[in-house]
């Protein structure tokens, strides 16, 4: 399973040989995963427990010389390198380093105990000559006496004198005494604060620091002390003896005081002599130490690149107590038994261990799978070395159970991605990230003196790289204008930007969800949603329509009668073939409004749909899908949410749209290779896809007629005159009716080549249909301004201003001309396009089909 998954575990049992199994169970610890069940747990037999007494008293022992050499000044260590140990560790005895652990133990103990001893003598050596120092300065005079306060003199003036004497010092008799010795520095405040609450302020204490070194004999180091001296009133008596009994409580070494300057001198002497044999007797075990620790911290002669020789036994002592532990979970005499769990995929190695290692051995060991399980299967899930500190948070919180899904891997992302988003800064986040490439490069030295930051090391670097991450973000460094997807507009110079797609299939867009409807019924019903009546224009219809067979669920409905196929249904059985659409075209047949027409209509029939509509409201799983031209000549109440929820208005295609549908139609037919599918689009603005169907038939009907191989520009040009004007008329016979009409025509060609926003004229006079005449103009510029519009009105009177200057008269029939300036004259100054100057004329809409408004109601205001 690897790192998404515990591993899969077997169990089984383990058989050992007693004389080798502590060999054996060392090797099957460096060489495979093995857990191991305690099967004396019942009755507590642990018949290795000696061994490990044995090892936690050698243990005791190396913490003890491990101390013991730190306190030495230049010696260090060598350690942290447990492989090269494991390479060797079969090497050591327990009897051989049970041995050298004592013998050097005892050792360490006798030197230690001499010197704690020459420690003292010497401290006591400098103490006394402190003291005698002291006393020395005093009676020779170098140093101020104090002076007796007598009875008779006041208190401010005694109070500014010494409180004893120089003739009661010199001569040490009389109604003073004085007792001398040596205190702690920290101890000086609080011992004075005691003298005098014990006599009742009768004493006075003088301190000196002492100037040489004194040395705290357990730890080596340093101890501040001062010599102080209690002067008193009344010398052998009862103050004497109150000072005597604060001086043994607070444990300070007291000292005699030389009667004379001379004594002073001579024992201050003696005393020097003697602190100098204690420090050279002291140098001794120093030196003595020191070579026996650096026998201790060299590596082994066997493995000149291993730990220090007291290192090995170190760890020679965890290896050994982990074996004999393992060891006391075995039951048998003879043969030691164990159960245990192994992954399965390790089940082949561990057998192949066992054999190597009962190479010469009478009694070897085997592992026997047993089926009879009676506990419950670890969990052993792979770690590596980025993913074992992600596993131990996981740990931390809830070890996953046995073949359960393991979410450390979730961990790595989420975990650092979360602390990013939180602590998330570009420049702690780089000094983070530094500390984590630290780490990483100096792993093995952290990895057994701190094995926190070095199983750490990689979860520094990732939430580094993310808290960088996470600050690039908000500093919306991530904001440049990277053009990674496609834009679907292009920039057409001047900052005009023109779309890619065709615009007149946007409003598809709506009805793009109708097959996730049906699919994803569940998701939509459970919120509450009902589900949707769409109305699109069937102009467009057959662009959405798919060839082939019905697909399933799809129900068309024509007149009020639902048809499956060729079968006619009612409209109710929609429900029973739920989930699926029901298509309505032509809707405005059966859902026309009501009151319509001069004649009224059959407000019952045509309200029918509105009922039956009704009867699917709720969550029925049907979609009622509807297309129709003329959506103002619908009912309102047929149009009212609820009943149709969404228009889409499907428009002609434009340029490119005309292009893809013109690639759908010449498939089967062959063109002259410089013609372009998208020159033709350019010339057929205007047309749907039914006009650019028939187009492209008209145009291989003429080249078929003219045997040419293949489609030239020739007759797509004539086809889109058929498809534009009709087909060629007669030719004319009068010659006077002709160049009436060629002057009619050439005065529109005339006008619209002149005119600026007018559409390029690109057609000769050609007869077309009924009235014989034509002229062409194809539109290449965005239609709709109001000189576009004037533009257009001056062409089209073009032809009767040509008339008039040619012939003096008008003589053709224009009405064709004049209907059209009055229908785009009636739509710019009305709200259609709302291009007057003026006030604006509500725009009536006749609907073409005599709808309420039987007349036409108010023209033209100005």
């Amino acid at each position: 399973m690897g790192l998404l998954r515990s591993e899969q575990m077997k169990y089984g049992m383990l058989v050992l040989p007693v004389n080798e199994a502590r060999r054996i169970v060392g090797q099957l610890g460096k060489d495979s995963n093995l857990q191991f069940e305690d099967d004396n747990a019942r009755d507590m037999r642990r018949p290795y427990r000696k061994h490990i007494q044995r090892i936690d008293e050698m243990e005791r022992i190396i913490r003890f010389l491990i101390q013991e050499i730190s306190s030495l000044e230049g010696c260090q260590l060598i350690k942290n390198k447990v492989d090269e140990f494991l390479q060797t560790d079969d090497t050591y005895t327990l009897e051989a380093v049970e041995g050298e652990l004592q013998s050097l133990y005892q050792n360490f103990l006798r030197f230690k105990e001499n010197n704690v001893n020459l420690t003292n003598e010497r401290n006591q050596a400098v103490e006394e000559a402190e003291v005698v120092a002291v006393a020395r300065e005093m009676l020779t005079g170098s140093r101020p006496s104090p002076d007796y306060v007598t009875e008779e003199e006041s208190f401010e003036s005694s109070a500014k004198k010494p409180l004893l004497g120089g003739e009661e010092v010199a001569v040490g008799t009389g109604r003073l005494g004085y007792l001398a010795g040596v205190v702690p520095k920290t101890d000086e405040a609080r011992f004075a604060r005691a003298l005098w609450r014990a006599a009742r302020g009768n004493t006075f204490t003088q301190f000196t620091p002492i100037s040489q070194s004194v040395k705290d004999p357990k730890t080596g180091q340093d101890v501040q002390k001062s010599v102080f001296v209690v002067y008193f009133q009344g010398a052998g008596g009862p103050m004497q003896q109150k000072v005597l009994k604060v001086c043994s409580a607070f444990g300070v070494n007291m000292y005699n005081w030389p009667a004379s300057a001379e004594l002073a001198k001579t024992r201050h002497a003696h005393l020097l002599s003697v602190v100098k044999e204690k420090d050279t007797a002291l140098e001794g075990y120093q030196f003595f130490m020191k070579t026996e620790a650096k026998d201790l911290l060299a590596p082994p002669s066997q493995n000149p690149q291993a730990n220090s020789k007291l290192e090995e036994w170190r760890l020679f002592c965890i290896k050994e107590k982990s074996i004999f532990n393992i060891l006391n979970l075995c039951s048998g005499e003879i043969a030691l038994r164990v159960n245990v769990w192994y992954p399965a995929a390790e089940e082949a190695g561990i057998k192949a261990l066992l054999q190597k290692l009962n190479a010469g051995s009478s009694q070897g060991a085997f592992l026997t799978p047993d089926k009879n399980v009676k506990s419950a299967p670890p969990t052993y899930i792979r770690v590596n070395d980025y993913t074992e500190v992600w596993q131990d948070v996981i740990d931390t919180y809830g070890i996953p159970k046995y073949q359960e899904a393991n979410p450390a891997l979730l961990t790595v992302v989420t975990f650092p991605f979360i602390f990013g988003m939180m602590y998330g800064d570009v420049g702690h986040g780089i000094l983070l990230f530094l500390a984590g490439i630290w780490l990483c490069m100096n792993a093995e030295t952290f990895r057994f003196t701190q094995p926190s930051l070095f199983t750490a090391r990689y979860m520094v670097v990732s939430l580094g790289f993310f808290a960088i991450f996470a600050g690039f973000m908000y500093n919306d460094f991530f904001s440049v204008g990277l053009q990674i997807f496609d834009s679907r507009y292009k920039d057409a110079g001047g900052g005009n930007f023109v779309p890619t797609f065709d615009e007149s299939l946007e409003g598809l867009s709506e009805l793009v969800g109708l097959a996730e409807q049906l699919v994803g019924q569940g998701q939509q019903t459970k919120h509450g949603a009902r589900k949707e009546v769409n109305l699109i224009p069937n102009a467009q219809i057959e662009v959405m329509q798919t060839p082939g067979a019905n697909p399933a669920g799809l129900l068309f409905l024509f007149g009020g009668i639902i048809k499956d196929g060729d079968t006619k249904v009612k409209f109710a059985d929609a429900k029973e073939k739920a989930p699926g659409i029901v298509f309505i075209d032509e809707i405005d047949a059966i859902g026309r409004q009501r009151g319509a027409g001069m004649g009224g209509g059959n407000d019952e029939r045509e309200q029918t749909l509105n009922t039956e509509m009704d009867g699917l409201e709720g969550n029925s799983g049907v979609i009622v899908v509807a297309a129709n031209n003329r959506s103002d000549i619908l009912d309102n109440a047929l149009l009212r949410p609820g009943r149709v929820d969404r228009r889409a208005q499907v428009g002609l295609p434009d340029v490119k749209g005309r292009a893809q549908i013109l690639e759908v139609h010449v498939k089967s037919k062959k063109l002259i290779g410089e013609i372009t599918l998208m020159d033709i689009a350019k010339h057929t603005a205007g047309f749907s896809g039914a006009d650019l169907e028939n187009l492209m038939n008209e145009s291989a009907i003429r080249a078929a007629r003219r045997n040419k191989k293949a489609i030239s520009m020739d007759e797509i040009n004539d086809a889109t005159d058929l498809v534009i004007a009709g087909l060629d008329g007669r030719a004319l016979q009068d010659n006077a009716a002709k160049k009436l009409i060629a002057y009619h025509e050439a005065g529109h060609a005339i006008v619209g080549t002149l005119l600026p926003y007018h559409d390029h004229v690109n057609k000769t006079l050609i007869p077309r249909g009924q009235e014989n005449v034509s002229r062409g103009s194809r539109p290449e510029m965005i239609r709709g301004s109001s000189r576009h519009a004037q533009g257009a009105h001056r062409q089209r009177l073009g032809g009767q201003a040509a008339e008039q200057l040619a012939f003096g008269t008008r003589q053709v029939d224009a009405g064709g001309d004049l209907q059209q300036v009055e229908r785009m004259a009636r739509a710019m100054v009305t709200l259609q396009f709302g291009m007057s100057g003026g006030r604006l004329s509500l725009a009536i809409d006749d609907g073409g089909f005599m709808g309420p408004d039987y007349s036409r109601g108010a023209e033209l205001e100005d």
